[in-house]
Protein backbone atom coordinates (compact mmCIF):
# COMPACT_ATOMS: atom_id res chain seq x y z
CA UNK A 1 0.00 0.00 0.00
CA UNK A 2 1.21 3.50 -0.71
CA UNK A 3 1.22 6.49 1.64
CA UNK A 4 -2.17 7.73 0.38
CA UNK A 5 -3.79 4.39 1.30
CA UNK A 6 -2.41 4.51 4.86
CA UNK A 7 -3.60 8.07 5.31
CA UNK A 8 -7.06 7.17 4.04
CA UNK A 9 -7.29 4.05 6.29
CA UNK A 10 -6.18 6.04 9.37
CA UNK A 11 -8.74 8.76 8.58
CA UNK A 12 -11.51 6.14 8.22
CA UNK A 13 -10.58 4.57 11.59
CA UNK A 14 -10.76 7.96 13.29
CA UNK A 15 -14.11 8.79 11.64
CA UNK A 16 -15.58 5.40 12.64
CA UNK A 17 -14.39 5.79 16.25
CA UNK A 18 -15.94 9.27 16.47
CA UNK A 19 -19.23 8.08 14.88
CA UNK A 20 -19.54 5.04 17.14
CA UNK A 21 -18.79 7.16 20.23
CA UNK A 22 -21.42 9.72 19.24
CA UNK A 23 -23.99 6.96 18.61
CA UNK A 24 -23.16 5.32 21.97
CA UNK A 25 -23.70 8.59 23.87
CA UNK A 26 -26.99 9.23 22.04
CA UNK A 27 -28.31 5.77 22.94
CA UNK A 28 -27.22 6.10 26.59
CA UNK A 29 -28.89 9.52 26.85
CA UNK A 30 -32.20 8.19 25.43
CA UNK A 31 -32.30 5.04 27.59
CA UNK A 32 -31.57 7.00 30.77
CA UNK A 33 -34.60 9.20 30.05
CA UNK A 34 -36.99 6.23 29.71
CA UNK A 35 -39.26 5.57 32.70
CA UNK A 36 -40.34 2.12 31.58
CA UNK A 37 -38.97 -0.93 29.87
CA UNK A 38 -39.34 -1.49 26.15
CA UNK A 39 -42.60 -3.36 25.49
CA UNK A 40 -44.08 -2.69 28.94
CA UNK A 41 -46.93 -0.55 27.59
CA UNK A 42 -47.69 -3.04 24.83
CA UNK A 43 -47.84 -5.87 27.39
CA UNK A 44 -50.53 -3.94 29.30
CA UNK A 45 -52.61 -3.59 26.16
CA UNK A 46 -52.21 -7.27 25.28
CA UNK A 47 -53.14 -8.31 28.84
CA UNK A 48 -56.54 -6.61 28.55
CA UNK A 49 -57.80 -9.42 26.30
CA UNK A 50 -57.49 -11.98 29.09
CA UNK A 51 -58.98 -9.52 31.59
CA UNK A 52 -62.03 -9.01 29.36
CA UNK A 53 -62.45 -12.75 28.85
CA UNK A 54 -62.41 -13.36 32.61
CA UNK A 55 -64.87 -10.51 33.17
CA UNK A 56 -67.23 -11.87 30.49
CA UNK A 57 -67.15 -15.30 32.15
CA UNK A 58 -67.79 -13.75 35.57
CA UNK A 59 -70.82 -11.85 34.24
CA UNK A 60 -72.29 -15.02 32.75
CA UNK A 61 -71.81 -17.04 35.94
CA UNK A 62 -73.20 -14.17 38.04
CA UNK A 63 -76.27 -14.07 35.81
CA UNK A 64 -76.78 -17.81 36.32
CA UNK A 65 -76.62 -17.33 40.09
CA UNK A 66 -78.93 -14.31 39.97
CA UNK A 67 -81.54 -16.04 37.80
CA UNK A 68 -82.12 -18.76 40.41
CA UNK A 69 -83.63 -16.16 42.78
CA UNK A 70 -85.87 -14.44 40.24
CA UNK A 71 -89.22 -16.16 40.44
CA UNK A 72 -91.37 -13.04 40.80
CA UNK A 73 -93.26 -11.15 38.09
CA UNK A 74 -90.76 -8.29 38.49
CA UNK A 75 -87.96 -10.61 37.42
CA UNK A 76 -86.01 -8.00 35.41
CA UNK A 77 -85.48 -5.61 38.32
CA UNK A 78 -84.77 -8.50 40.68
CA UNK A 79 -82.24 -9.97 38.27
CA UNK A 80 -80.50 -6.61 37.85
CA UNK A 81 -80.35 -6.18 41.64
CA UNK A 82 -78.82 -9.63 42.05
CA UNK A 83 -76.31 -8.90 39.28
CA UNK A 84 -75.45 -5.56 40.90
CA UNK A 85 -74.40 -7.32 44.08
CA UNK A 86 -72.13 -9.78 42.28
CA UNK A 87 -70.64 -7.23 39.90
CA UNK A 88 -69.97 -4.58 42.55
CA UNK A 89 -67.98 -7.14 44.56
CA UNK A 90 -65.98 -7.89 41.39
CA UNK A 91 -65.53 -4.16 40.75
CA UNK A 92 -64.04 -3.66 44.22
CA UNK A 93 -61.66 -6.57 43.71
CA UNK A 94 -60.48 -5.52 40.22
CA UNK A 95 -60.95 -1.73 40.55
CA UNK A 96 -63.33 -1.58 37.56
CA UNK A 97 -66.10 0.99 37.15
CA UNK A 98 -69.23 -1.09 36.55
CA UNK A 99 -72.55 0.77 36.10
CA UNK A 100 -75.53 -0.36 38.20
CA UNK A 101 -78.74 -1.75 36.63
CA UNK A 102 -76.85 -1.99 33.38
CA UNK A 103 -78.40 -4.96 31.59
CA UNK A 104 -81.21 -5.07 29.06
CA UNK A 105 -82.79 -8.51 29.37
CA UNK A 106 -84.83 -10.45 26.82
CA UNK A 107 -85.77 -13.99 25.90
CA UNK A 108 -84.74 -15.19 22.45
CA UNK A 109 -85.93 -18.69 21.68
CA UNK A 110 -84.94 -20.74 24.68
CA UNK A 111 -82.23 -18.38 25.98
CA UNK A 112 -82.23 -15.45 28.38
CA UNK A 113 -79.97 -12.81 26.85
CA UNK A 114 -78.49 -9.86 28.71
CA UNK A 115 -76.70 -6.98 26.99
CA UNK A 116 -74.94 -4.18 28.85
CA UNK A 117 -76.30 -0.72 28.10
CA UNK A 118 -73.22 1.18 29.30
CA UNK A 119 -69.60 0.04 29.06
CA UNK A 120 -67.49 -1.06 31.99
CA UNK A 121 -64.30 0.95 32.44
CA UNK A 122 -61.29 -1.33 32.86
CA UNK A 123 -58.03 0.41 33.82
CA UNK A 124 -54.90 -0.42 31.82
CA UNK A 125 -51.99 -0.68 34.27
CA UNK A 126 -48.28 -1.32 34.01
CA UNK A 127 -46.44 -3.90 36.14
CA UNK A 128 -45.79 -1.33 38.86
CA UNK A 129 -49.49 -0.36 39.05
CA UNK A 130 -49.33 2.95 37.15
CA UNK A 131 -52.50 3.54 35.10
CA UNK A 132 -51.75 4.25 31.45
CA UNK A 133 -55.27 4.25 30.04
CA UNK A 134 -58.78 2.85 30.19
CA UNK A 135 -60.46 0.13 28.16
CA UNK A 136 -64.24 0.13 27.66
CA UNK A 137 -66.14 -3.16 27.41
CA UNK A 138 -69.84 -4.04 27.19
CA UNK A 139 -70.37 -7.58 28.47
CA UNK A 140 -73.17 -9.84 27.27
CA UNK A 141 -74.48 -13.18 28.43
CA UNK A 142 -76.93 -15.83 27.32
CA UNK A 143 -78.33 -18.55 29.56
CA UNK A 144 -80.41 -21.54 28.52
CA UNK A 145 -84.04 -21.33 29.71
CA UNK A 146 -83.69 -24.74 31.37
CA UNK A 147 -81.06 -23.17 33.67
CA UNK A 148 -83.60 -20.49 34.63
CA UNK A 149 -86.26 -21.33 37.14
CA UNK A 150 -88.66 -18.77 35.67
CA UNK A 151 -91.96 -20.12 34.33
CA UNK A 152 -92.36 -19.11 30.70
CA UNK A 153 -95.93 -17.81 31.24
CA UNK A 154 -94.66 -14.93 33.40
CA UNK A 155 -91.85 -13.93 31.06
CA UNK A 156 -92.55 -11.17 28.57
CA UNK A 157 -90.06 -9.06 26.67
CA UNK A 158 -90.34 -5.34 27.07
Amino acid sequence: MNKKGYDYAALMVIVVIIAVSALYFQVIKKTNGMNHEIGELQASVLKINSEVTLYQLFVKESAKLAVGNCLSPTWTSTLNQQLNGHLQAYALLKQYKIPRDNFELAFTGNELVGVALLPTEIPLKTKDGKQIGTALFKPTFSIQVSACQIPLQIVTTS
